[in-house]
């Protein structure tokens, strides 16, 4: 046991909590590696839980799982969707799933007492949203105070961050139940204010003739990781040797993704059965390199 502990309660930072959370994954990775057990040619199964269906989101994993990277890792990744109503955190808490694909959330349980830790990140910015119609007269935080807000739960610290950066109290907002999410919500009139993703809703709303005003986080200074894989403290300190090969081919699955976009879409599209159309999945791969920003940055790289 590393005997490392975490506490952020009281007056302590987020920033200092993001970097403890960031160091214990760096700490614990950088121990020797010992070969775990793997009778023969056995591959040992995992499970990964995706924070959605199926989509370009998450392209990387499917080209490890196609271009062998994990069975060369001694393993059999389960890529498992979200399924209605379910929580990707608790999966993993829960120990249905090994390890996640999260976001700002699982920095939000981390501080509330909740033993995970982040081991890369994929998504360099948000692609988080907020969505109003044009002739709402809401184009930005400070016009949200008393309206009613759609967002999901995972999506509230980032919303959140944002409002207070603009000096609007978040608790003057109505919070519509993220369980009445849908793409028509704003012109069904269930919410004024809808969360979305930059890579996706945009293009479904446009298509349908729906005017809209984009309403970004990162023009108010607020930018948190996305995509965050991540596991239990307990699942890498028992597992070092595992979690360091499931890491390791899961960031050459997005390197091979990110230069072979249409493969993946043909993958997602014949094999994955996601529902989108290609003109979708398209756009979605364009959006997701700039967030990824792989021609700048290293990809899976933190900065505490």
């Amino acid at each position: 046991m590393l005997g490392i502990r975490t506490n952020c309660q009281g007056g302590t930072s987020l920033i200092s909590c993001f970097f403890i959370f960031f160091v214990v994954a760096i700490i614990i990775l950088a121990r020797p590696c010992h070969a775990e057990s793997n009778d023969g040619n056995d591959l040992e199964t995992v499970v990964l839980q995706l924070k959605w269906r199926h989509q370009f989101q998450f392209a990387g994993c499917y080209a490890a799982v196609e271009q062998g990277y994990y069975r060369d890792a001694g393993l059999k990744v389960e890529l498992r969707e979200l399924a209605q109503g379910e929580d990707y955190v608790e999966a993993v808490l829960s120990g249905r799933a090994d390890y996640g694909v999260g976001n700002s959330y699982v920095l939000r349980q981390r501080l509330g007492g909740k033993p995970l830790v982040a081991l890369a990140v994929i998504f360099q910015n948000s692609p988080y949203i907020l969505l109003t119609l044009r002739d709402s007269g809401i184009t930005g935080p400070t016009q949200m105070s008393g309206k009613r807000l759609l967002v999901s739960e995972s999506a509230r610290p980032i919303t959140e961050a944002m409002l207070r950066a603009e000096g609007v109290d978040p608790a003057g907002l109505e919070y519509v139940p993220p369980t009445e999410w849908k793409l028509s919500a704003l012109e069904d009139g269930i919410c004024d204010v809808l969360g979305a993703y930059a890579t996706t809703e945009p293009f479904f709303l446009s298509n349908a003739g729906v005017q809209t005003n984009i309403i970004s986080p990162r023009s108010y200074g607020v930018d948190f990781y996305e995509d965050i894989l991540f596991s239990l403290e307990r699942t890498v300190e028992r597992h070092a040797d595992r979690t360091q090969r499931f890491l390791a081919a899961t960031l050459k699955g997005w390197e091979y993704a990110l230069d072979h976009p249409e493969e993946i879409i043909d993958l997602l599209l014949d094999k994955y059965n996601c529902g989108k159309s290609r003109d979708l999945l398209e756009f979605e791969a364009r959006e997701t390199r700039k967030l990824i920003m792989p021609d700048l940055v290293e990809i899976g790289h933190m900065n505490p």
